[in-house]
């Protein structure tokens, strides 16, 4: 379904052939399951060690009953198959995910990549930790957003974030975005807290 939306259809062709279309729509997905199960399985035998899901999900784009029909069965085959071979799976999930947080936690996946706390995303990390429990490892997207603001601003929000995650084991922190010129004293900031506080 991403591959639909972001490849091939655009926001707009895909919901209007989710409504009007669904059949050759569904045809065409069944198509893209069979060739990603021959993808899956050539890297399930393969010796890596992670395998990365980019598919960049946006629960506000689909929403929920489109991602249970589509994305789950997708999710649940790959994550058996590469537990199976001793991969772990990663899915690139940076939207808002507020509206599929209690689907996530049946879809196998091992490691959410990209999760972006609020302001940017809608589900704050204590939330999400709360649902999924500890099956679920989190790797954050640190909000780009948030490094447009002062240094102060930034350094705030960087101590409550680590204050959210209590340094449970589980999570990971990065930037998944494309930071804009100017601010990399910013980046400075939030790497100053990490080395303190570690």
């Amino acid at each position: 379904m991403q591959k639909m939306l972001i490849e091939f259809a655009g926001y707009r062709r895909l919901a209007i052939d989710l409504h009007r279309n669904r059949e050759l729509l569904d045809e065409l997905y069944d198509i893209l399951i069979d060739r990603t199960k021959v993808i899956c399985e050539i890297a399930s035998e393969s010796p890596i060690e992670l395998v990365w899901c980019g598919d960049n999900v946006n629960g506000i784009v689909l929403g929920p009953r489109v991602f249970e029909k589509y994305h789950l069965p997708v999710y649940r085959y790959m994550s058996k198959l590469f537990e199976k071979n001793g991969k772990t799976f990663i899915v690139h999930m940076d939207g808002k995910l507020n509206c599929l947080k209690h689907l996530i936690p049946v879809s196998g996946i091992k490691v959410m990549e990209a999760f972006t706390p609020p302001p940017m995303g809608a589900l704050p990390l204590r939330e999400a930790r709360s649902v999924w429990g500890e099956d679920i490892k989190i790797w954050i997207n640190f909000p780009e957003s948030i490094l447009l603001n002062e240094e102060s601003y930034v350094k705030q929000y960087m101590l409550n974030l680590l204050e959210e995650i209590s340094f449970e084991k589980g999570f990971l922190i990065g930037i998944t975005e494309d930071i804009a010129p100017g601010y990399e004293g910013r980046l400075k900031v939030v790497a100053k807290i990490l080395n303190r506080e570690n």
